[in-house]
């Protein structure tokens, strides 16, 4: 019995082992292709075929790495960043606007403050807070607040005026 269970041990144990060997990193590393055949990869150029026109870089490749060489691959235009909606910050803030229009700042702060804690990276909330903090007399929180707010506004022109706008009032 003793003996089966070593058995059944050993050859789960090779399995494992030879399941882990075998498996084919995809994630690292740059793409390559061989001098014979070649892989099709999206968004890469499509190598050249074999018996085409062949570059010195090319030959000097072929002498230098046995036949591979590293294919790079083509550049893809970025995507346009989506600006994320939350309702309830979004409510916090339309309500912290209508307090700062009122002149309630201290309200209008704990409603950014709210919103706040729902989304960090919101720059419109820094902002609510920066124009708050500066109506209040309070430069330094301003200031911070607005700074932060600049972090996250880099594809927000808006926002990112109306914090310039804060900083130079100060």
């Amino acid at each position: 019995m003793q003996c089966a269970v070593n058995k059944l041990g050993s050859l789960l144990a090779i399995a494992l082992l030879a399941g882990c060997a075998s498996q084919v990193n995809t994630h690292g590393g740059a793409p390559v292709e061989d001098s014979n055949t070649s892989v099709s990869v999206p968004g890469m150029p499509a190598p050249t075929q074999p018996g085409s026109d062949t570059t010195k870089q090319d030959q000097q490749d072929k002498q230098d790495n046995s036949g591979w060489r590293v294919v790079e691959p083509v550049a893809e235009p970025k995507a346009p960043v989506q600006v994320r909606s939350n309702s309830a910050v979004d409510a916090l803030l339309a309500q912290g606007r209508s307090e700062y229009q009122s002149g309630d700042y201290s309200r209008a702060i704990a409603s950014a403050e709210r919103a706040l804690r729902i989304d960090r990276r919101n720059p419109a909330v820094y902002l609510l807070l920066a124009e708050n903090y500066l109506r209040l007399g309070n430069s330094d929180q301003a200031q911070q607040f607005a700074q932060q707010g600049l972090r996250y506004s880099r594809d927000d022109y808006t926002v990112s005026a109306a914090l310039r706008g804060v900083l130079g009032e100060l």
